[in-house]
């Protein structure tokens, strides 16, 4: 993203189930014009969600969708992660 004026900016990571999940986020510090790559982690145990039957976590293989943007509601990128 570049922007125009010095600005802070976070960046944020979605995993969309029912509600959108926070999995990552990064501030950053941009200067007017700047562009800047970011990277944001998140470990595969973030995927898990508490499975009731055999009352213990559980991560499920499979591909997800990752929403990237600066709010919940401004996404600039949609990425597809796969879990084994």
């Amino acid at each position: 993203r570049t922007t125009r004026a010095t600005e802070h900016q976070t960046y944020r990571a979605y995993r969309r189930v029912r509600d959108q999940e926070l999995k990552a986020f990064q501030k950053v510090f941009l200067k007017a014009g700047e562009k800047q790559s970011i990277t944001l982690s998140i470990p595969v145990n973030s995927f898990a969600f508490w499975d009731e039957t055999s009352s213990s976590w559980n991560t499920e293989a499979g591909d997800y969708i990752l929403r990237v943007g600066n709010s919940s509601r401004h996404h600039i990128a949609n990425l597809r992660v796969k879990v084994k």
